[in-house]
């Protein structure tokens, strides 16, 4: 395990290597010592079989080596000149085009947001209505560094509720913070050079903290504002209306995301199970197509497995912010929770059917495969009144899969020991499934 672990960490600092090589344009070099590695999981390998380790585990773990080869075999041919003039299929080379075609796409995408359940639409609004209040907020009382509310709910207010929590609190301390700080500097510096000097300084670590640590850099901002109008002479005097401003505009932007179409009442976490299931489906009848008719990377195939991962990071963000909303039951919390890592794990078994993926000719694990397809189809949106079906269903398979005998040294294997871990996860998922979905009288389950 450990020179499992060694070499995948390899490969990881290699990725890292070719990601800047990608970005400033220099040639990848492949470290020769991945060879060593392998001869070392090699050498490992032989010593746990001649010392009688269990035969499933040695074929688990040729599996992975066998994965890790392949990977390996990319990132050598990347440098290679040779790998530039390999044939390859067009339909290999064709890449997904998501652009707008004329002016009815354009419509077409453009009305999908005119509507409360798009969250661009109610960002919009809510960004709209902010600036109105703060604006108005600012004639009315007549303050003299009103624009600072309008900044803070600016850069305050995000698309959702948890985002914005978040940014707010950071704004908040970071901004108590500088002035903390900030009065005291413009009591112990009061020349001239060395207030420049922290000006630059502070502008520097503003550009320097602005997308990774917005605290910091709310702070920096704030001394830079502080050091500023104190050369004006107003050092002191903006402290506590920067503070004020700061709160105002962070209660208008919470007031906003908490009130105007808060993400909690557009959530429908039901839909967007269901738009993930629907795209693993898609992704294991891709698959299936190529055990039938070999393997190749389509454009097809590839739009189907990208779509699976957006769809699982899709159920993930929600979940998420389901974490910090009101209104969300544990219950509920929990269960979302659990069926999100289930659908993980469902992507991650329906992958190494994909990446394991070639023509076969064993007619009973090419049915298996079939039925199993179906059987995953079916248990995923099944009704209720199904349920009997279902189950007898899965246990149909079950026993297949006890009595069926694969080829030892072919792939087969591996092909029934994932489908035999896809349909295991069914029940389960549409147990919670059925948890989180609707009741028939409309009501949150």
């Amino acid at each position: 395990m450990f020179r499992f672990q060694r070499l995948m960490s390899m490969q990881g600092q290699a990725c890292m290597q070719l990601s800047r090589c990608i970005l400033l344009r220099t040639p990848y070099q492949h470290d020769p010592h991945f060879e060593r590695a392998f001869t070392h999981i090699d050498a490992a390998l032989e010593r746990m079989r001649a010392a009688g380790a269990s035969a499933d585990l040695l074929k688990t773990l040729g599996f992975l080596l066998s994965n890790l080869r392949a990977i390996d075999a990319q990132l050598a041919t990347i440098e290679s000149e040779q790998a530039q003039a390999m044939p390859r299929s067009e339909s290999e080379n064709l890449l997904a085009d998501d652009s707008p075609h004329g002016f009815s796409d354009i419509w077409l995408r453009l009305s999908r947001n005119f509507t409360p359940d798009s969250a661009l639409f109610r960002h919009a609004v809510r960004m709209s209505l902010v600036l109105c209040v703060g604006y108005a907020l600012i004639q009315i009382t007549g303050m003299t560094h009103g624009y600072w509310i309008l900044l803070t709910s600016l850069f305050v207010c995000q698309p959702n509720y948890n985002a914005t929590r978040h940014r707010l609190a950071l704004r908040v301390i970071g901004t108590l913070v500088g002035v903390a700080i900030g009065i005291p500097i413009l009591w112990f510096v009061p020349s001239l050079e060395g207030q420049l000097i922290l000006l630059v300084i502070t502008g520097v670590l503003f550009f320097a903290f602005r997308n990774v640590q917005y605290a910091h850099a709310t702070m920096f901002i704030t001394l830079l504002v502080l050091l500023c109008f104190n050369l004006l002479g107003e050092g002191f005097e903006v402290a506590l209306p920067r503070v004020i401003d700061t709160l105002i505009g962070c209660a208008i932007a919470w007031a906003a995301v908490s009130f105007i179409w808060p993400d909690w009442r557009f959530r429908n976490l039901p839909c967007v199970l269901q738009r993930a299931t629907d795209a693993n489906c898609r992704y294991l009848d891709a698959i299936l197509e190529q055990y039938h008719q070999g393997r190749d990377n389509r454009l097809a195939y590839r739009i189907a497995r990208r779509d699976a991962h957006n769809r699982d990071a899709e159920l993930a963000s929600v979940v998420s912010n389901m974490s910090s909303e009101p209104d969300v039951t544990a219950e509920t919390r929990e269960a979302a929770f659990r069926l999100l890592c289930l659908n993980h794990t469902f992507t991650s078994y329906i992958s190494a059917l994909g990446a394991h993926r070639e023509q076969l000719t064993n007619p009973d694990v090419l049915a298996l495969l079939d039925d199993a397809v179906c059987y995953v189809d079916d248990a995923l949106h099944h009704q209720p009144a199904d349920e009997q079906r279902v189950h007898q269903e899965l246990a149909s398979l079950k026993d297949r899969i006890q009595h069926l005998e694969p080829k030892p040294d072919s792939k087969e294997p591996l092909v029934v020991q994932q489908v035999g871990l896809l349909i295991a996860l069914l029940p389960e998922i549409g147990r919670l499934q059925r948890q989180i979905t609707p009741s028939p009288s409309g009501a949150p389950a």
